[in-house]
Order: structure tokens, then sequence, then C-alpha cells
């Protein structure tokens, strides 16, 4: 399918942001002007939901499931979160306000009891979903450890810019930095008990699959700084497992779902939309159209782009098959297990500055 975002005046919408509901029933598209257009499967756009009085480019958003009924969150720069339940009409059904903090990202935790929620102080919100109040703050800032390795100053030293919950333990979360760390922390504690050193991630540029053995992480990074925009590390062993090659290219999303029996990489970025077999480390699939994805997301048969104010759905089972549009060029990953080098300072405030023009243009803090 391919739908053109358009406001209730006829105005094209940016699309900032793509999330399927859990039940796949639903897909949320969230635009520039605090709006979120939710489609059918085909793409046909059914509900539109308003943030309300305090408009403002929708950041992030997450689904979960509540008394057998799905909830849609989502936040805007402007700090706040909204709680939408898509059957009782456009107006949030509940609000959570964080003053003078914002919200860049959000997640929520595998047991769907809290939502973290960062900020741009180097924060987040962990907020208790039963009664949607903020129950703790957690510090990203540098500090001192307790674990020796880590003694000399874990923590962000800039904004934090994405956030994910650990796949399976409900204590520890996944942050990105724009000062190129990826760090996980021990919310019991406070602090940061590991970090991944070389790359910064946007809003939905991190993600965290487990493969039964072992969890790995993906990261994408927004700079065009890297032929390697993509890593996946194995949080057990600490290395660089995977790296794709994707000269250039800025990354707008990054996730991991299984198709046809194997673990896959789904990717939007400025040159267009890729899948990778990571079992191969060979490209899969990739979309045919060369305009710029600003956000994707999928599900096991569909994967969806946003481009400008369009949003694009493709059916991964229909025509020719995913095996069989493999370019005969096809690229494949290239395997690294040595931790990389973090990137050097000019090279932070080139990217720092890239990020930050792109966010007067867009307003969107993390796009």
């Amino acid at each position: 399918f391919r739908d053109t975002a358009l406001s209730d005046d006829g105005k094209p919408l940016p699309v900032h942001c793509l999330r399927w509901s859990e039940s796949k029933q639903f897909l949320a598209s969230g635009h520039s002007n605090g709006e979120i257009q939710l489609r059918l499967p085909d793409g046909l756009c059914t509900t539109t939901l308003s943030s309300g009085n305090r408009p403002g480019p929708v950041s992030s958003m997450r689904w979960l499931m509540e008394d057998e009924k799905e909830l849609l969150i989502a936040d805007t720069p402007w700090g706040r979160v909204n709680v939408f339940h898509p059957e009782n009409g456009r107006s949030p059904v509940d609000i959570v306000d964080l003053p003078d903090e914002g919200s860049l990202a959000l997640d929520v935790d595998c047991g769907q009891k809290c939502i973290a929620a960062i900020g741009k102080t180097r924060t987040a919100h962990l907020i208790d979903i039963a009664t949607m109040q903020s129950m703790a703050k957690l510090d990203f800032a540098k500090h001192r450890s307790l674990e020796p390795s880590l003694a000399l100053g874990a923590g962000h030293s800039i904004r934090v810019s994405s956030v994910k919950w650990h796949p399976t333990h409900r204590d520890l979360l996944i942050t990105g930095s724009w000062d190129n760390t990826i760090q996980i922390w021990d919310t019991r504690r406070k602090e940061s008990v590991k970090v991944f050193y070389g790359m910064n991630a946007g809003a939905d540029c991190l993600d965290a699959v487990d493969t039964s053995t072992s969890v790995w992480i993906l990261v994408g990074t927004n700079t065009a700084l890297s032929k390697h925009p993509i890593r996946v590390w194995d949080l057990n062993t600490d290395k660089i497992i995977q790296e794709v090659y994707w000269p250039d290219c800025r990354i707008s999303s990054v996730c991991c779902l299984p198709l046809a029996g194997q673990q896959v990489l789904f990717a939007t970025g400025s040159d267009g939309s890729r899948i990778w077999d990571l079992g191969t480390r060979k490209e899969v699939w990739h979309c045919e159209e060369k305009t710029p994805a600003w956000c994707g997301a999928s599900t096991h048969s569909v994967v969806c782009r946003g481009s400008g104010n369009e949003v694009v759905g493709f059916d991964l089972n229909s025509g020719a098959g995913i095996r069989e549009n493999v370019r005969r060029d096809t690229r494949t990953m290239s395997r690294n297990t040595t931790r990389a080098s973090p990137i050097g300072l000019a090279c932070l405030a080139l990217a720092a500055s890239e990020l930050e023009g792109s966010d007067s243009e867009s307003g969107d803090s993390d796009k």
C-alpha cells in the first residue's frame, strides 16, 4: 500500500515515526503537528488522534496491552507523554507532563509495568503504567560507579537520544547518546554497569533481541561519517559480532524480526530501506525506491517506511519473494570481534551540528 498523510485541512504531514500495534491490526504514524494517524493493515487511515492543546512533533510511540485492550503511548519534545485508547476517541485518556524535561524517546519494559521516558537533561522518568505517575528518576550524567572497571566516569556526557528496555530483564535499561556510547543501566542501583563505544543512536535506532543463547543489541547511527552505520553487539561477550556495510547512510530506524524461520535486520535510512539475514550476513531485500526513509516499522510479513509525508507498506510474502529480490551485487556484513574506538571529538562536533541543523528544519529533536 501507499498512503499520503494529510491534515484535516488537506496539508501534507511529514511522518516522524511508525509503530505496529501488538495485534498487528493497526499501524500508527506520528506526525510533525502532534497528530497520530491509525491505519489498517491495507494502509487505510481510520482514526486521527490529537495531542490536545499542547501539540508538538511525535518523537516515539509504543503499544501495550491492558485488560485485553490495546493502548498507544506517544511523547513529544515539549515534555508530554500521552496515552491513547483508540476505541475511546481522539483525545488522550491519560497525560503525564514532564516539566522542563521534554521527552525525546520512550520504551515499555518487558513486563509492561513501567515506561522509561528520556528527557533533554540526561535524565529518565520511570512511569508506573498502573497509576501513570512518575515513580523514579534516573540520572544519566557522568558519575563514579561502584564497578572498578567503570570507576573513571561511567554515564553520558551529552544528551541521551534513545532508550530500550532489556528484552528479558525488567531492571536493565539500554541507552544511546550523542557522546557515541551505548550504556546498560541497572535501575535498582541507578548506575551504568556496561559501556559500548563508537556509536550514537536516534530514538528508533536502538533495539535489543533475545536469541535464546544471548541478547543482541542493534544500533544504527544517524551521522553520515561511517561506512558501517549499523552494528550488532553480543551482550554476553561484549563484542561486536556483526557490522553492516552501508556507506554514508544516515540510519533512522533498526529492528530485528523473525522471517521465514530466521532472524533478519530491517533498517531504514537516507539511502532507502533494506533487510539483512543475520545468520548469513547477506542483504536479502531492498526497496527499489531510493528516496530517504525517516522511519520504519515491521511485522513478520510486512515492512513499512515513512518517506516525506508518505507511508508505504511492502508485503514480503507476495510477488517474487524475499530470496528472489537479492541484488546480484549482494553486500555482506563484515565481522569484527574487537571493541570499536570512540569517534574523535571533531567528528562528534560535526555530527552534533548536523543533528542540530536537522532539528531546526524538521522540528523533531532526534530525527
